[in-house]
Protein backbone atom coordinates (compact mmCIF):
# COMPACT_ATOMS: atom_id res chain seq x y z
CA UNK A 1 0.00 0.00 0.00
CA UNK A 2 1.23 3.50 -0.67
CA UNK A 3 0.53 7.18 -1.09
CA UNK A 4 0.98 8.64 -4.60
CA UNK A 5 2.24 12.23 -4.72
CA UNK A 6 1.88 14.31 -7.91
CA UNK A 7 4.61 16.97 -8.19
CA UNK A 8 2.60 18.64 -10.98
CA UNK A 9 5.50 18.34 -13.43
CA UNK A 10 8.72 16.39 -13.72
CA UNK A 11 11.10 17.44 -10.94
CA UNK A 12 14.41 16.31 -9.49
CA UNK A 13 14.19 15.53 -5.77
CA UNK A 14 17.05 14.94 -3.38
CA UNK A 15 15.08 14.15 -0.19
CA UNK A 16 11.53 13.26 0.82
CA UNK A 17 10.54 13.66 4.47
CA UNK A 18 7.61 11.72 5.94
CA UNK A 19 5.91 12.78 9.18
CA UNK A 20 3.65 10.32 11.02
CA UNK A 21 1.81 9.87 14.30
CA UNK A 22 2.17 6.06 13.97
CA UNK A 23 5.94 5.43 13.92
CA UNK A 24 7.22 1.90 13.44
CA UNK A 25 6.14 0.95 9.93
CA UNK A 26 8.65 0.33 7.13
CA UNK A 27 8.57 2.27 3.86
CA UNK A 28 10.54 3.19 0.75
CA UNK A 29 10.08 5.84 -1.94
CA UNK A 30 9.34 4.98 -5.55
CA UNK A 31 9.11 7.27 -8.61
CA UNK A 32 7.52 7.17 -12.05
CA UNK A 33 6.08 9.16 -14.92
CA UNK A 34 2.45 7.99 -14.59
CA UNK A 35 0.11 7.93 -11.58
CA UNK A 36 -0.76 4.32 -12.49
CA UNK A 37 2.89 3.17 -12.57
CA UNK A 38 5.20 1.60 -13.26
CA UNK A 39 7.39 2.87 -10.45
CA UNK A 40 11.10 2.45 -9.72
CA UNK A 41 12.47 2.31 -6.17
CA UNK A 42 14.56 5.47 -5.58
CA UNK A 43 15.39 5.16 -1.87
CA UNK A 44 16.45 2.60 0.64
CA UNK A 45 13.91 0.98 2.94
CA UNK A 46 13.62 2.54 6.38
CA UNK A 47 11.64 2.09 9.57
CA UNK A 48 9.71 5.34 9.85
CA UNK A 49 10.01 7.36 13.05
CA UNK A 50 7.92 10.45 13.88
CA UNK A 51 9.86 12.22 11.09
CA UNK A 52 12.02 10.32 8.61
CA UNK A 53 13.95 11.69 5.64
CA UNK A 54 14.60 9.43 2.66
CA UNK A 55 17.64 10.15 0.46
CA UNK A 56 16.44 10.00 -3.16
CA UNK A 57 19.81 10.46 -4.90
CA UNK A 58 18.47 13.03 -7.38
CA UNK A 59 15.38 11.08 -8.48
CA UNK A 60 13.70 12.66 -11.52
CA UNK A 61 9.96 12.03 -12.02
CA UNK A 62 6.51 13.59 -11.77
CA UNK A 63 4.98 11.01 -9.42
CA UNK A 64 6.47 9.75 -6.17
CA UNK A 65 5.08 7.01 -3.94
CA UNK A 66 5.61 6.50 -0.23
CA UNK A 67 5.35 2.70 -0.43
CA UNK A 68 4.61 1.00 2.90
CA UNK A 69 6.37 -2.35 2.82
CA UNK A 70 5.54 -3.54 6.35
CA UNK A 71 3.27 -2.42 9.16
CA UNK A 72 5.48 -4.13 11.72
CA UNK A 73 3.42 -4.58 14.88
CA UNK A 74 0.97 -1.84 13.86
CA UNK A 75 -2.55 -2.42 12.56
CA UNK A 76 -2.45 0.78 10.49
CA UNK A 77 -0.04 3.49 9.40
CA UNK A 78 -0.64 7.22 8.97
CA UNK A 79 1.32 9.48 6.63
CA UNK A 80 0.45 12.89 8.10
CA UNK A 81 2.74 15.05 5.99
CA UNK A 82 5.23 14.70 3.13
CA UNK A 83 7.74 17.39 2.19
CA UNK A 84 10.39 17.35 -0.53
CA UNK A 85 13.62 19.08 -1.35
Amino acid sequence: MGLVIDAGRTVTLHHLTVTTDTPGFTAEVQAGDSAQGSFQTVSGSSTVSAQTTFDLSNARARYFVVWITSLGSLSQAHVNEVSAS
